[in-house]
């Protein structure tokens, strides 16, 4: 029983957290978006533009709903809340693998070039800026790692007839490389953030020891 107590209040803490970085990530969001919106767009064309980055601006104002609600305190997070933004996180994190395969399809090697930019940079994000709620961690981290490994099978179906597959294989296994780095990243930063939390901990304990030493000695 205390265990799961301890597991809900870790549950919901690092839910809160998430809705504080979808909050304050949202205009970084936005931009980026539009940003490669317009890279599409000038590539291809405006309808193709429109259907792929649909999700993403729907998602988007799910976000938003979610965040103003629970600014407001319409909601609390217990277990059903944390499971259903936990499917909703990953939902939207596929959804912004979307527009890489939008440019995919344009089938340039400058189109492509943006796409797989796109996936990195989502990949990379994620590792830096997830690294305290491990649970969300891996819903966003999954998605664009998933996408990214897929990309190097988009591009051997589209230009099997020019590349060998030993080449593509070693593409997959530098793909595989960079994804191992991003986790390295993400493993790295939680070992530096816990040393900080231990030396806070050493430094209060050892002023709590001097206050004492100078009242009563």
């Amino acid at each position: 029983m205390v265990q799961a107590r301890k597991s809900r209040r870790e549950w919901a803490h690092q839910t809160s957290i998430l809705l504080y970085f979808w909050k304050s990530d949202a205009p970084f969001r936005v931009l980026s978006s539009l940003v490669v919106l317009g890279l599409l767009m000038g590539l291809s064309d405006f309808q193709t533009a429109f259907w792929v980055f649909m999700p993403v601006m729907a998602f988007e104002v799910c976000i938003f709903a979610i965040v103003t609600a629970y600014s407001h305190k319409r909601f609390q997070i217990t277990p059903r809340v944390f499971f259903g933004i936990t499917a909703l996180n990953a939902l939207i994190n596929m959804a912004y693998t979307i527009p890489a395969f939008g440019f995919y399809q344009i089938g340039t090697w400058s189109a492509n070039f943006v796409g797989v930019l796109w996936l990195a940079g989502i990949t990379i994000y994620t590792a830096s800026t997830y690294r305290g709620i491990q649970i969300f961690f891996w819903v966003n981290y999954l998605p664009g790692a998933v996408a990214l490994l897929a990309s190097t099978l988009v591009f051997y179906w589209a230009y099997e007839d020019s590349t060998s597959v030993p080449e593509w294989l070693i593409a997959f296994m530098a793909t595989l490389l960079y994804l191992f780095n991003g986790l390295e990243i993400y493993r790295r930063q939680r070992e530096v953030q816990k040393q900080l939390d231990q030396a806070r901990k050493d430094a209060d304990s050892r002023l709590m020891e001097l206050e004492y030493l100078s009242q009563f000695d």
